[in-house]
């Protein structure tokens, strides 16, 4: 992987375009949307000229910044449940819409012994093949609430909790799996472009847990730019680029 790709997994808060100060546009946008929301942006500016500045990280604390101040117009948040507090905080302009539905892969690095089948999960963590699973941490990441479904579902919960290495959000979960500090992760099936190459993927079934509904929100005072590109998110353009990197349709 290059290293514009490794870019997608830099932990912390990333900004496309100009100074904050410069934006006309501020979003707020959960670490999974990096690749897909990076080109629908950069399409957006081609059709508008405007250049949305946005900053990723997990949605729980993009949604604490945004209560305390933070200037985002826009939240895309990782699940419904983070972006309806903020709706019943009175924060949005509306309840807003569901954009994409989330999936979620297992993902083994090159070099690991643990097995790719999420059946042999289970056998592969007594017999020590797996010793370290990476997944986001839950308090903040909605897709680390959806790893804990999954590991509770195969029967692997509560007795691989000491064992897991909590990302701040998923990029930097993605990050750990690609170091080789841990064994093995779950992560958004939005990173599988950057991922296939080094390591071995494989599609978390919807009976281990649903695809997370992914829900946006105008925030208030409402920014007409802000509306307009929450109404861009939702065009067939838009939608297809989301199809593209793995998400499911709304």
């Amino acid at each position: 992987m290059g290293r514009g790709a490794a870019g997608i997994f830099v932990a912390g808060l990333a900004v496309l375009g100009g100074g904050a100060e410069a934006a006309e546009l501020r979003v707020a946008a959960a670490a999974n949307l990096q690749p897909a929301l990076s080109e629908i942006a950069a399409l957006y500016r081609v059709r508008t000229g405007t250049e949305p500045s946005i900053s990723y990280g997990s949605s729980g604390n993009l949604a604490r910044q945004i209560e305390q101040g933070a200037p985002h117009r826009l939240f895309l948040s990782a699940d419904e449940e983070t972006a309806r507090i903020l709706v019943a905080k009175g924060r949005t302009r509306d309840e807003g819409a569901v954009y994409a539905r989330g999936l979620s892969i297992l993902f083994v690095p090159t070099g690991s012994a643990t097995t790719l089948d999420l059946g042999l999960l289970k056998a592969d963590f007594e017999a020590g093949r797996l010793a370290r699973l990476a997944i986001a941490n839950p308090d903040y990441a909605p897709y680390g609430r959806q790893a804990v479904k999954v590991l509770e579902a195969l029967g692997l919960w509560p007795a691989i909790r000491p064992k897991l290495v909590l990302g701040e959000s998923v990029a930097q979960t993605a990050h750990f799996a690609l170091t080789g500090s841990v064994d093995a992760a779950i992560l958004p099936a939005a990173f599988v472009g950057a991922l296939k190459d080094k390591g071995r993927i494989g599609l978390i079934a919807d009976r281990y847990a649903a695809p997370l509904a992914q829900r946006m929100v105008v925030i208030r005072p409402v920014d007409p730019q802000a509306s307009a590109f929450h109404d861009f998110i939702l065009s067939a353009e838009a939608q297809a680029i989301f199809a593209r990197h793995g998400y499911a349709p709304p």
